[in-house]
């Protein structure tokens, strides 16, 4: 080997052992210190993995009721638990209340029944609505409230119709409420009747033997309807006092958002 490939290197050894040096005096102590750098969880993420399903309160009061707001467009109140037979069918002051939400034929419904599903409940609504002009759409051991978009007076008349008979049923008296401004309680009437107890016979065209709220909000140009059926469905025991105050809670904390 000649003298300048020993001197080539000999400069080369010389160079990788400074940058060696270098390396190790101002790198590597940084290294060391520096702490592992852990992912933040995206809240967006977070929170659209934790959101909660459509039998999720939005929040439960102190004395055990359920605060909810459905995405069709209206909020209420109901209790937590109630009087009825449990899935053991021993009667129990302890039976969960559910809410199931069918967005897709716009009803909400809130059930006592552990067996009831969203297929269930449609199921019952169908065979609750099967004869064309007696549509009495309390089904069993729930209550269906349905909405609609109403735009007029004659969406307002086909609501109606859509869920209390195709045949006599017609917008009848609206009586402003206290409950929020600007929705109106609406009572239906029947073509043929003469006074309202008519709606008990079934010779009307428009049978209505049965309790329900129907309200109506022109400026948010919604509806709302509830079938009540003859009996109490939500209590606190098995007094009808008892029951029906709990239900008047429930009807009284429906609002429009």
């Amino acid at each position: 080997m000649d003298d300048s490939n020993k001197l080539a290197i000999g400069i080369a050894l010389i160079l990788s052992l400074l940058i060696s040096t270098v390396w190790l005096y101002f790198y590597l102590p940084t290294t060391l210190n520096t702490p592992a750098i852990v992912a933040e969880a995206d809240p967006l993420q977070e929170s659209q993995t934790t959101k909660p399903t459509i039998e999720t309160p939005s929040s439960e009061s102190k004395d055990g009721w359920i605060s909810y707001t459905s995405p069709q467009g209206f909020s209420l109140s109901y209790p937590k638990v109630t009087m009825g037979a449990g899935c053991s069918g021993e009667a129990s002051t302890s039976v969960p209340i559910r809410l199931i939400e069918d967005a897709e034929n716009h009803y909400t419904y809130l059930t006592i029944s552990c067996s009831d599903t969203l297929e269930t409940l449609r199921e019952k609504t169908r065979q609750a609505s099967a004869i064309k002009d007696y549509k009495q759409e309390k089904i069993p051991s729930a209550w269906s409230i349905a909405q609609k978009d109403i735009r007029n007076e004659n969406d307002l008349d086909t609501f109606i119709k859509e869920h209390y008979g195709t045949g006599g049923c017609v917008v009848g008296e609206r009586k402003l409420t206290t409950r929020q401004d600007g929705v109106y309680e609406v009572t239906i009437n029947g073509t043929d009747w003469k006074n309202p107890s008519d709606g008990f016979y079934t010779s009307t065209s428009c049978r209505i033997d049965y309790a329900y709220k129907l309200f109506y909000s022109p400026q948010k140009g919604r509806a709302i309807s509830l079938v009540l059926g003859q009996d109490c469905t939500f209590g606190k025991t098995s007094s009808p006092e008892d029951c029906y105050e709990e239900e008047d809670r429930i009807l009284d904390s429906i609002k429009f958002n």
